[in-house]
């Protein structure tokens, strides 16, 4: 698995394909769920032929480095960007999905200049604020900076090494997988993981882009679910008021994990074919 100092940071990465430049953006706040049994790419089969398709893990997610010093969502954007200018790419087609799109707005509005295109996906200006999760993660960054990791993984220690089993038969065999992995990791390794979850949530407390949309001028696509109870339908339509010119696509009926459904990937791939591009 390549790993890569960029902006200090030790990140996982990897690069599929060739052609211009894309670098995707998950979402989540990393921790336990994504590093104990690291899954694949949601954009996986997303993109069309001409792309070098570059996927990496955030910093405190997956493979990459955790860290217990406290950052901000313009640092987290600004490892895309150096991991991306290491790879030789100064120039980049860049997709969020989710709290991936809170790092990709952050990043286009500060290295404009290097995004050739921007598709964001179910997400919005300010996903921490005005969202019942968000809310909470936000009282939990700020309940750990008062009283630390220790006394915070004691509270949630249980939890983590005892997930509820998942009503899907689909899901169950992966599941049990899990809780083997789980089972391996000791508990300051556990707590290490759950910090760096925390350590995100306190990057995105603050940010809300919706005042500074009609700033982004690079090509955009938009593309949420109508039925999204994670982040709210709405979200996406003010992207779409905010960004000039951009394209939205609504998929009917579609919740959160928005490229988990055919049709977005599909209004994905027909954007990506239609832009041009130029290296």
């Amino acid at each position: 698995m390549p790993h890569l100092n960029a902006n200090g940071v030790e990140l996982h990465y990897e690069t599929d394909g060739e052609g211009y430049p894309l670098v995707f953006v998950h979402g989540g706040f990393g921790g336990v769920s994504t590093s104990v049994l690291p899954g694949g790419s949601p954009i996986e089969g997303a993109v069309p032929d001409g792309y070098c398709v570059v996927t990496h893990d955030r910093r405190c997610a997956g493979t990459s480095e955790y860290t217990l010093d406290w950052f901000t969502l313009a640092d987290i954007a600004e490892d895309t960007h150096q991991l991306m200018v290491a790879l030789g790419f100064e120039n980049y087609v860049l997709v969020g999905s989710s709290m991936g799109g809170m790092v990709a707005q952050q990043l286009v509005l500060t290295r404009p200049g290097a995004i050739a295109a921007l598709a964001l996906m179910n997400t919005g200006p300010d996903l921490m604020s005005h969202t019942r999760w968000g809310q909470a993660y936000t009282a939990t960054a700020a309940r750990v900076r008062e009283t630390g990791d220790d006394l915070e993984f004691e509270r949630v220690r249980d939890r983590i090494r005892n997930p509820p089993e998942p009503d899907a038969d689909a899901a169950k065999a992966r599941h049990a997988e899990y809780l083997t992995a789980l089972a391996a990791r000791s508990d300051d390794e556990l707590k290490l993981m759950h910090s760096g979850t925390v350590r995100n949530y306190g990057a995105f407390v603050g940010y809300n882009f919706s005042g500074r949309l009609s700033e982004i001028d690079a090509p955009t696509l938009i593309v949420h679910g109508t039925a999204d109870t994670t982040v709210p339908f709405e979200d996406g339509q003010t992207l779409e008021r905010g960004i000039r010119g951009s394209e939205f696509h609504a998929i009917e009926g579609a919740q959160h994990g928005i490229l988990g459904y055919p049709a977005a990937k599909a209004a994905l791939q027909g954007w990506l074919s239609r832009l041009s591009l130029s290296r």
